[in-house]
């Protein structure tokens, strides 16, 4: 793990990224305040100045500024292998989610313009910080490289799988939300966020630098609390629901 010196920008990178998270996570113990998109989406809001927009299109708007940046790191670091890889797993990831928002995931709802504008900005903050801060690391190891893109692909496969058995509980055209089973569905009711977290902790393996590490413990964090509150959404929605961890089988 690469700690780097602890100059002005540094520092200010760290306190940002803690107390973002911190945040973000305390906000969304709140339905008055959690972030409106996917399941949680408020669209019957008395506040008539917000602008909504489709679901689809807010979710294209979360992901294609990143995808847009990752292709460009990909193009200035075809000279260097390391930062090559680091640059193809960021544009793997937000490829992945473009297509999932095309061709995978269904939408009936809208969603707020201003939370989906402030996810995109972390978004595509986070990439750009991940691409600067692993240019910095010096000699990283290349046996935990190879464990994090193992990981990685694992983690992104999880998260597509997962989003497809989603997508089946609505092959008959259906805008009605039912309770997913199949796979790790049958213990957890976040597999897909699991698979993320997976994602996350690979991009520290990858990288192997301490700022990344606190940036992902904070996205982690915030899918766990997400994944108690889609926990109780079901309860709320369906009342009897089956007995599942939130986000890891057993434990939570």
């Amino acid at each position: 793990m690469y700690f780097p010196e602890w100059n002005l920008f540094n520092l200010t990178i760290a306190i940002i990224s803690i107390a973002g998270s911190s945040l973000l996570i305390a906000r969304e113990f709140s339905p008055a305040t959690r972030l409106n998109y996917s399941k949680f989406n408020a669209t019957s809001s008395s506040k008539s100045s917000e602008i909504s927009i489709s679901s689809y299109n807010g979710m294209l708007l979360i992901y294609t500024p990143s995808l847009i940046l990752s292709t460009l790191f990909l193009v200035i670091s075809y000279k260097n292998y390391r930062m090559l890889l680091i640059s193809a797993t960021i544009f793997v990831h937000y490829l992945k989610r473009v297509l999932e928002v095309m061709f995978v995931h269904r939408y009936s709802g809208q969603c707020k313009l201003k939370d989906n504008t402030l996810i995109s900005m972390s978004y595509f903050i986070f990439a750009l910080l991940v691409y600067k801060l692993a240019s910095n690391v010096t000699d990283p190891s290349s046996r935990i490289t190879l464990l994090g893109i193992t990981m990685f692909l694992m983690g992104e496969y999880t998260n597509f799988y997962h989003h497809l058995i989603l997508r089946n509980l609505r092959k008959d055209g259906s805008k009605e939300y039912k309770v997913p089973s199949g796979a790790l569905f049958n213990c957890i009711w976040c597999p897909h966020y699991m698979g993320e977290i997976i994602s996350f902790i690979a991009m520290v393996l990858v990288t192997q630098h301490f700022l990344i590490l606190i940036l992902q413990l904070g996205s982690a964090g915030y899918l766990a609390i997400r994944a108690y509150n889609t926990k109780k959404w079901y309860t709320d929605k369906f009342g009897t629901i089956p007995s599942r961890a939130c986000l890891i089988p057993y434990i939570f």
